[in-house]
């Protein structure tokens, strides 16, 4: 949400109340059909006015009061990269979350360094250690 939205003042967004509004969409797959799916399983359209591939694009876009946009990666910091203010909220809503898919070629031997990245990865959705 730009930063001064009156919905930047609740705890939580309801997808219902995002509908409405102008949207900024990143459009890249597999996010913008996750993102649309969202809505049509509640019923709802979305109000698309923009498209970007690019994340800080769609960032900077909110941040001006073009729309609002769901995303799922959620950086550090609450600014665009001018300066202006982005509300993140969580959804009010049960959705389906995402998947995470760790693959690679069956006759690909993998390095001592894949398999200990695969290892933590297991750990980490296995909910066995923090995130970093």
């Amino acid at each position: 949400l730009p930063g001064d939205h009156p919905l930047a003042r609740r705890r939580k967004v309801a997808l219902a109340e995002l509908a409405p509004l102008p949207m900024v969409l990143l459009d890249m797959p597999p996010s913008r059909d996750y993102f649309t799916s969202l809505f049509l399983k509640c019923g709802l359209k979305p109000d698309i006015r923009f498209r970007s591939p690019s994340f800080e694009t769609v960032r900077g876009m909110v941040a001006s009061g073009l729309g609002v946009s769901l995303l799922v990666t959620r950086p550090a910091g609450d600014l665009a990269y001018d300066g202006q203010g982005i509300a993140c909220r969580p959804l009010a809503d049960a959705v389906e979350p995402g998947h995470i898919v760790l693959a690679r070629l069956a006759q690909a031997r993998p390095t001592r360094l894949v398999e200990t990245f695969a290892a933590h990865c297991r750990a980490y959705f296995a909910g066995e250690i923090g995130g970093e």
